[in-house]
């Protein structure tokens, strides 16, 4: 396998992840799309939906499609020290999805080294930046400095676009032009977590108004940062 040839996407089935496999099939030979799964993510199978027509486009030799457990993974980022978590991050703790998120770049980058894959990217986009910090442009630096220690090189390809939908709809990719919004739309046709909602709901609705903006976004690179630098996967730094 040439690794400079591939590429690995962290791939949801929503509009997101999709337009970058999209975008993504047209720059590198051959396309892995992850999805990684745990206990608390729910509609997985739909996330086959749109990669199902990514394969009538580019046909199904294109792509790798994976969908790995990384349940014990994201129950140890977050349990292994958690009294000393709680005393050093307060309220900010009910962050799981940070946990989640910290696994997943580690099993990014496990897959990588063991398939010589040299770039890594996702579908984050800006328009969740505001409690997702792992796409948010103040953190992308930070996981591209850690990626890269690795000898990979991490992207995001949409990051600046707010309506993948309304594109992949005039790329004749999907039936419907709205499927972000309305919310209702939204898990037709990718994999979700129940988590996400009360992170959001958490985040939105209390931590940032007692705290601002300011204290979450450096608690939360502060957290994220230290969770991926554990190193709970054993994995060797080329640089």
């Amino acid at each position: 396998m040439n690794g400079k040839k591939d590429v690995i996407i962290l791939y949801s089935g929503g509009s997101d992840s999709t337009l970058t496999a999209y975008l993504m099939a047209k720059r590198f030979n051959k396309i892995h799309l992850i999805t990684y799964n745990s206990y608390a993510m729910i509609g997985i199978k739909g996330s086959n939906v749109n990669f199902i027509t990514l394969c009538k486009i580019f046909g199904k030799e294109k792509f790798v499609r994976e969908i790995v457990d990384i349940d014990s993974l994201i129950k140890k980022v977050y349990y292994e020290n958690y009294l000393q978590d709680l005393i050093k991050y307060g309220a900010y703790l009910v962050a799981f999805c940070n946990a989640c998120k910290a696994a997943m770049h580690l099993s990014n980058i496990k897959y990588a080294l063991e398939n010589n894959i040299k770039f890594v990217c996702s579908g984050s986009t800006k328009a969740s930046s505001d409690v997702q910090i792992d796409q948010s442009s103040k953190f992308f630096p930070i996981l591209k400095k850690f990626y890269k220690k690795y000898d990979i090189t991490y992207f995001t390809p949409v990051h600046d676009i707010v309506r993948t939908d309304e594109i992949l709809y005039e790329l004749g990719l999907i039936k419907k032009k709205e499927i972000k919004f309305p919310s209702r739309h939204y898990m037709e046709n990718q994999a979700g977590c129940w988590h996400g909602a009360l992170h959001r709901l958490f985040f939105q609705c209390a931590y940032i108004p007692l705290y601002g903006q300011e204290k979450f976004e450096k608690t939360a690179i502060n957290y994220c940062l230290e969770k991926l630098e554990k190193n709970y996967l054993d994995l060797e730094a080329k640089q």
